[in-house]
């Protein structure tokens, strides 16, 4: 490893002046007023350029001008790195060794240099950083300008009764039959004058339920009504509430349920109508619950 003073380079390359760059991006600015460029195709030409499509390529498929579409690919605020000048100006001593040798052995090189050695490409950077937001804040602003250009006319409101008369004189499209077999009717098991009578056949249902799993449930309760004796708990419980505890879910064995009659051109598998009769169990007991397996199963 040699530091940067007393070798020879080429120095750090010439790079346009601040004046040229922006005489630039603005001949870039009148190349896609002339063309009628408009903001959709700027956001596509970046999007395609994000996967590395190359301009050729974006300019075959978007029907774009090759140079228009590098003036919409067009970033003023970019700037190069001082590392980066660096190598610019010391890769041709390096010119005959493989380019992974040239990487590492630029790398070590910039490491050893002082903060002297590293002042004129770090001031170089620091000028073009710089100009890159000047440059970069009036290219903002075009684009600003070019959205609005290519905006979409306001669609006027329409009054209620405008679009009441257009609803009626478009012409009516009738649906297409549908090819599968019509459900049956679903079957209402209750009116809602019997739902007062309902719940009270399944306070009993579910008092004993409750009764028996009250050693899973009471953890999930305030610490004050925990106990089988609390205001809570009888009220829960209703004549379960004296009765012994006697513990374990009573719906873990629910069996199968038999294939429903209500669904047509298809079949429950086995592990379905084990969940379906285990929401029966439930039912049957006066209490809900939630059915938990594996995603994709058909819940």
């Amino acid at each position: 490893r040699t530091s940067l003073v007393g070798m020879s380079h080429p120095g750090i390359p010439a790079m346009p002046s601040f004046a040229k760059k922006r005489e630039n991006m603005r001949s870039m600015m009148e190349l896609i007023k002339a063309h009628k460029a408009t903001y959709q195709d700027m956001q596509r030409c970046r999007r395609l350029k994000d996967d590395k499509i190359s301009n050729g390529e974006i300019a075959s498929s978007t029907e774009i001008p090759a140079a228009v579409v590098e003036a919409l690919l067009l970033n003023p605020r970019s700037y190069r790195s001082a590392f980066t000048l660096f190598q610019s100006s010391v890769r041709s001593e390096y010119a005959g060794a493989p380019l992974a040798d040239q990487m590492r052995m630029m790398a070590d090189r910039w490491k050893d240099c002082s903060v002297e050695d590293r002042l004129p490409f770090t001031t170089v950077s620091q000028q073009q950083k710089v100009e890159g937001q000047d440059l970069g804040d009036e290219w903002n602003r075009f684009q600003e300008v070019l959205k609005e250009d290519t905006a979409p006319a306001p669609v006027e409101a329409a009054s209620r009764a405008d679009r009441v008369d257009r609803v009626e004189a478009s012409p009516k499209v009738k649906k297409p039959r549908s090819l599968l077999p019509a459900a049956p009717k679903p079957v209402v098991r209750h009116a809602p004058g019997d739902l007062r009578n309902l719940v009270q056949d399944i306070a009993p249902l579910r008092s004993r339920y409750f009764s028996a799993n009250w050693h899973l449930i009471a953890p999930f309760l305030p610490e004050g009504d925990r106990a089988r004796d609390s205001k809570f708990a009888k009220h829960l419980l209703g004549a379960f509430a004296e009765a012994a505890p006697v513990g374990g879910l009573e719906v873990e064995k629910a069996g199968k349920a038999t294939q429903p009659k209500m669904i047509v051109n298809g079949k429950l598998f086995p592990y379905q109508l084990e969940g379906l009769a285990w929401m029966q169990r439930q039912h049957e007991m006066g209490v809900g619950g939630i059915l938990g397996d594996e995603m994709g199963l058909g819940k």
